[in-house]
């Protein structure tokens, strides 16, 4: 069973692994170039660095990833993004109703995305491939773990017709503000993600709701009017 690893891919004090490491080839080489991508974005990953921060040799990278490196980032990414699925699932099995569980799922992703030392470099890096995902057809990698973690959440909130529309909308939005943040929105504060959910999401699905859900009507707002929406200033609350 293929270990956790770290975000910011932990392997000791100076980036190199402990000698003593546990871990399996697999999970030493992915926790290595999550490190390596933290420090250098993905452009400047290599497998030289790879190997040298797992404390193997190129033929080990190789043998253990025959795609080389395309596939050594593909399968870091796909770690990181299991990480990010436990960690934000964990906060949305918490909500009862559909405004938390789509703010919780905004803020979490924001709190992530400030904790995550490859995601934070890929944005300064070259926010625009993460851009690429909400202005293009959907990337078949990111949607698929939006729907799976949002779609069992939503399901007895939203119309069954619209879970899967819905579930890659916000994730959309998600991507818009990591790629472009709004300084004056900063949904890492719970108070100003439940703000914008319920002022400017909710009233663009009184339509779209299950029976149980919101029933007050309100005016409807297709989803790409309630994304230039997101650009509206909130208020701030202090924080202790």
């Amino acid at each position: 069973m293929t270990a956790a690893v770290a975000s910011d891919g932990r392997t000791g004090g100076s980036g190199l692994p402990d000698a003593a490491d546990p871990r399996e080839p697999r999970d030493r080489i992915l926790a290595a170039a999550l490190a390596a991508i933290g420090d250098r974005g993905v452009s400047g990953l290599t497998l030289d660095d790879v190997a040298r921060r797992a404390g193997c040799g190129r033929a080990t990278v190789y043998r253990t990833f025959p795609g080389g490196r395309d596939e050594v980032v593909g399968q870091a990414v796909r770690l990181e993004l299991d990480r990010f699925s436990a960690e934000v699932g964990e906060r949305l099995d918490a909500e009862a109703d559909l405004a938390g569980v789509l703010a919780a799922a905004l803020h979490a992703t924001a709190c992530f995305a400030v904790g995550s030392r490859p995601l934070r470099a890929v944005l300064a890096e070259d926010p625009g491939a993460v851009l690429a995902h909400v202005a293009f057809d959907r990337s078949p990698v990111v949607f698929a773990a939006a729907h799976e973690l949002l779609a069992p959440r939503l399901a007895a909130h939203v119309a069954e017709d619209r879970v899967a529309e819905l579930a890659e909308w916000a994730a959309r939005l998600a991507l818009s503000y990591l790629a472009v943040p709004n300084p004056a929105l900063d949904l890492t504060d719970p108070a100003v993600a439940r703000h914008l959910v319920t002022t400017y999401v909710l009233p663009g699905l009184r339509d779209d709701l299950a029976p149980s859900g919101v029933s007050s009507p309100a005016p409807s707002h297709a989803p790409s009017t309630i994304l230039r929406l997101t650009a509206a200033p909130v208020p701030r609350t202090s924080r202790s």
